[in-house]
């Protein structure tokens, strides 16, 4: 007997558990769309809906977010303070070594944003509750991001994020109802400059100095096509360096390199260096001419651009070029070396007949450069 009531239940359990599985399948797919996200409650479910978020999943500073939220319940609930909170912070964090032992924990860790816009409901009660009978409910809540926030941000050492959560206070305790994470952008338009678009000029004189006496001078000139740059964009790098020397230059070398800081104040900070591109020319002997001609340097897509309105964390592009002296005090000198601007909007008139081949032929650096940040 005791068999077969066994087997009777696992029976009845077992459609259930599948019945289950189905349901968080279709749960999976909703949430892999950017504007569709769930969140379950003890006694049914809920179901928010950001009707007005763009194609590539993100707010931009400015933006009215609205909202249209749907709640399954199968039991009736009691909401008091019920409203919807979008609250942001950010947290940097690093280790500096202090003597041969001590280390030192430095960092930022700080709320940026909290906004709160109330649920309205019909039919409040005197202690400003709100009761929700079993079925499907419908609410609308909308509000504005401000224009001066901090972008989203995220790295090994530091990030900013927001969230979105629906509160509320159920049976006497503050319940989170719905927690998702959103990406917000402050876009930085690089096309309302017009200098931007100009070519930036160098000309430059270098001593070199060998055995204490001068060994002559280099000569560099050099040209960029524009002074600011998005992510996704090259970099092209034009000119000549003449060696007026009485000694061999090792080689040239052409770098674009990403630097983060991150800051606590004016006298604790933390530099993060990364070499995204670099070109290398051969040595050139005494006399002669190093050809720079067109030479393509890319910023990687996926780097972020600088961070608008934010003082903790700070992201430069410095484009560098340096040539190296034999038997010369010093032997490295540098011919060029610039920040960069960058930006989300390009300041460049966009090409209709660009295809899509060094997307393709990117694909390997990319990977490199994601394990390095």
């Amino acid at each position: 007997m005791k068999k077969q009531t066994e087997n009777a239940q696992k029976s009845v359990q077992e459609p259930k558990t599948k019945v289950e599985k189905n349901d968080k399948d279709d749960e999976k797919e909703e949430e892999k769309e950017f504007n569709v996200f769930r969140s379950l409650i003890r006694e049914g479910s809920m179901r928010l809906e950001l009707t007005t978020l763009r194609k590539d999943g993100t707010f931009f500073a400015g933006d009215l977010v609205k909202c249209m939220m749907q709640m399954d319940l199968m039991k009736s609930i009691s909401v008091k303070n019920f409203r919807v909170q979008l609250r942001g912070y950010i947290k940097t964090q690093w280790t500096d070594t202090v003597g041969p032992k001590k280390k030192l924990t430095y960092g930022v860790h700080k709320d940026i944003l909290k906004l709160e816009e109330e649920i309205k409901c019909s039919k409040p009660s005197q202690d400003g509750s709100v009761s929700f009978g079993i079925g499907v409910y419908a609410l609308n809540v909308k509000f504005n991001i401000p224009t001066d926030i901090m972008p989203s941000f995220e790295s090994n050492r530091g990030f900013i994020r927001y969230y979105l959560s629906v509160r509320g206070i159920v049976d006497e305790k503050p319940i989170i109802l719905f927690l998702q994470k959103i990406k917000i952008v402050v876009p930085i338009d690089l096309s309302k400059d017009p200098e931007n678009m100009v070519p930036l000029r160098f000309i430059e004189h270098q001593d070199v100095v060998a055995c204490c006496c001068s060994a002559g001078k280099l000569l560099g000139r050099l040209e960029i096509d524009r002074r600011a740059y998005i992510p996704g964009e090259h970099i092209e790098v034009k000119g000549m360096i003449t060696n007026h020397t009485k000694k061999k230059m090792k080689f040239t070398k052409s770098s674009l390199t990403l630097k983060i800081t991150y800051i606590k104040d004016n006298w604790t900070q933390k530099c993060k260096k990364t070499l995204l591109a670099s070109v290398k020319h051969g040595p050139t002997k005494a006399g002669e001419v190093d050809y720079w001609e067109e030479t393509k340097l890319k910023i990687p897509s996926h780097m972020p651009a600088a961070l608008a309105n934010c003082k903790y964390i700070e992201v430069k592009y410095i484009l560098k070029l340096e040539a190296e002296m034999a038997w010369s005090f010093p032997s490295k000198h540098t011919l060029f070396n610039v920040v960069l601007p960058t930006g989300h909007i390009s300041a460049k008139v966009p090409d209709e007949n660009e295809g899509e081949e060094e997307k393709e032929k990117e694909d390997a650096d990319i990977k490199l450069i994601e394990l390095e940040v």
